[in-house]
């Protein structure tokens, strides 16, 4: 009877829960069934966005009139400026992923799905906040965004010694873990209503 009453009261985190669990059971079968084909798009995708990013944080116009002006008026002059602008985003890009699996080793492609997952939200909301104080907006959505990227990232990292990172036990486990914590966390305690705010501390 116990049970009963809990599980009524509870009803909407259970099925939450529940709903998580199930879709991550598929995604993970997803990502083994495309495992290379997805490590290639999210390679594009980090890729994309620090190419986006960066593209979005220049003053409007800047772009165009480094080009011209580099590329002296000449056509061929501003198609080689337009592929260094490129290519520089690309360079870095590399480097950056380079880096990092300097320290961490090949990056899985659950890894590589967090980074994406915290890289899109700053740069969400740099972009609507209109400034880098934005990262930290005190909207819970944030705060699990980013936790469930940092948690899939270092949990995918320290598993891959038990299941090889193409295999559907090591993916369930990451996404599960890595959303239904933050979720819970964010959404199922009070400590929703006093997550850290760095808008309002430069406002002050």
């Amino acid at each position: 009877m116990d049970l009963i009453e809990f599980v009524k009261r509870n009803e909407t985190t259970i099925s939450v829960l529940l709903s998580i669990i199930v879709i991550g059971y598929f995604a993970a079968r997803w990502i083994q069934d495309n495992y290379y084909l997805l490590e290639y798009l999210s390679i594009i995708l980090i890729f994309g966005i620090i190419y986006e990013a960066w593209q979005g944080f220049q003053p409007e116009g800047s772009k165009h009139e480094f080009i011209r002006a580099v590329g002296l008026d000449s056509p061929t002059g501003m198609q080689v400026s337009l592929l260094w602008i490129v290519g520089s985003t690309v360079g870095i890009s590399i480097l950056l992923r380079n880096w990092v699996e300097g320290y961490f080793g090949p990056l899985s492609v659950i890894q590589m799905l967090g980074v994406i997952v915290v890289l899109s939200r700053i740069y969400v909301n740099v972009y609507l906040r209109g400034g880098i104080d934005g990262i930290f907006d005190g909207d819970p959505s944030s705060y699990t965004a980013y936790s469930a990227g940092i948690i899939a990232f270092f949990l995918s990292l320290q598993l891959r010694t038990y299941y090889p990172v193409t295999s559907v036990g090591h993916n369930l486990v990451v996404i599960c873990v890595s959303i239904i914590i933050p979720y819970v966390l964010f959404y199922e305690t009070g400590l929703r209503h006093g997550l850290p705010d760095t808008r309002r501390s430069t406002s002050e």
